[in-house]
This record gives C-alpha cells, sequence and structure tokens, in this order.
C-alpha cells in the first residue's frame, strides 16, 4: 500500500530502534516499498536476524549497531551507511521505550517517583532522538533533502497514569520536532523536513524498543 504514495524506490532509511515493535514495523514497510533499510539495535540478534529476513524476501537491509545516546557511536554507523548506500533520504526515530524501575507502580503514588528513572526514560526517548537528528540531520542538510520522522505519543498530551518520565520525555519530543522544522525550513528550504507521529496505545509485552 505503501507504493501507492511516493516512489520510494533505492532512497534510504536509517531506522533506530530497528528491534522494537514500531521501528521494526516501519523498517519491513519502508523495505517492501523497495527502500534500502538500515535497522540498528543496542543489544541483541533479533535485528540481524531480520535484516537477513528481508534480505532473503529480496529487500536491501542491513543492521548496524548504535547506541542512540552516544554520539560517536552514531556518527560511526552513519559513515558506514554512507560507505555502502552513499545518503540518507530517511531518518526516523524510533528508538525508545519505558525502562525498568521508571513505571509507577498501582500501590504507590508520584512521589515515589525514582528521580534517577526519570531521568533514565527522558534520556533514552527523548536524547535518543535529539542526538540521531542533530548528527543525521546535519547530513541531510548537506544533501539539500530529506525527512526526519520522530515518533511522539498521545501520553505527550494526556496525563497517564504512572508514566511520568516518559510522557514528559515525549511531551519534549513535541516541541523538538517543531523547533526542527521550523530552523530546517527556514535554513535550508523545504527539501528537508521533520515530522512526528504520535502512535496510539500499543498491548505489545515488548516495551523497551533500542
Amino acid at each position: 500500500m505503501i507504493k501507492e504514495f511516493a516512489d520510494l524506490k533505492n532512497k534510504v532509511a536509517f531506522v533506530t530502534g530497528g528491534s522494537g515493535v514500531i521501528g521494526g514495523s516501519m523498517a519491513e514497510s519502508l523495505a517492501q516499498a523497495d527502500m534500502k533499510v538500515v535497522l540498528t539495535y543496542r543489544t541483541g540478534v533479533e535485528t540481524i536476524d531480520k535484516a537477513n529476513e528481508l534480505n532473503d524476501a529480496g529487500m536491501q537491509a542491513m543492521a548496524v549497531r548504535v547506541d542512540v545516546l552516544d554520539e560517536e557511536s552514531v556518527k560511526v554507523a552513519m559513515e558506514e551507511v554512507l560507505t555502502k548506500w552513499g545518503k540518507i533520504d530517511v531518518l526516523v526515530n524510533a528508538a525508545g521505550g519505558h525502562v525498568p524501575g521508571t513505571i509507577i507502580p498501582p500501590d504507590k503514588s508520584v512521589f515515589d517517583a525514582s528521580l534517577e528513572g526519570i531521568k533514565k526514560v527522558m534520556d533514552l526517548n527523548l536524547f535518543g532522538t535529539v542526538i540521531p537528528t542533530l548528527i543525521i540531520g546535519r547530513q541531510m542538510a548537506r544533501q539539500g533533502s530529506g525527512s526526519i520522522i520522530n515518533i511522539s505519543s498521545m501520553a505527550s498530551s494526556h496525563s497517564i497514569t504512572r508514566v511520568l518520565g516518559y510522557s514528559m520525555a515525549k511531551a519534549g519530543i513535541d516541541i523538538f520536532t517543531k523547533w526542527m522544522a521550523m530552523e530546517v525550513a527556514t535554513k535550508y528550504g523545504d527539501g528537508l523536513r521533520v515530522n512526528a507521529i504520535a502512535p496510539g496505545f500499543l498491548s505489545v509485552l515488548k516495551t523497551r524498543m533500542y
């Protein structure tokens, strides 16, 4: 179905959080639309298996180990992709999710929230988007074109119970997206775009997406 909207053949998509539900699904759909897809992962081999599966099905994919909170790690991964495919047309910032210990238990109140946990979940969900955006976005600016897609959440605008840090991080994603969209349009024209998607609620067991 995605082929009906645009000709994406041979364009390159860099998808962070390729081992997650959202990132993995988006990467597969983009690959099916004839895009060359980079799936990033921090730990585990399931992302490598996913890339191999896509390649075996006649699509083009590669798995790259990346820590989205480490600038050097993102730069190294970007250079690896540029060496192989020469460009990055789309960045999907899907790395994120909940961090163990950061969800307020039903028998506790907000005053029992772990400050350390809030910082961790905000780092992953906010700066895990900011860092790849600033690094890969600079490359897109050099190219004169590119599309950055951030993953927000319905939790960014609603005080959903028990996920304070996650909600704060996603609210940050919203304003970061608006700010970046305005900045790149002003400085680089309409060839470089920044948008966000706010998915609805997912009923899944796997909530860590990096």
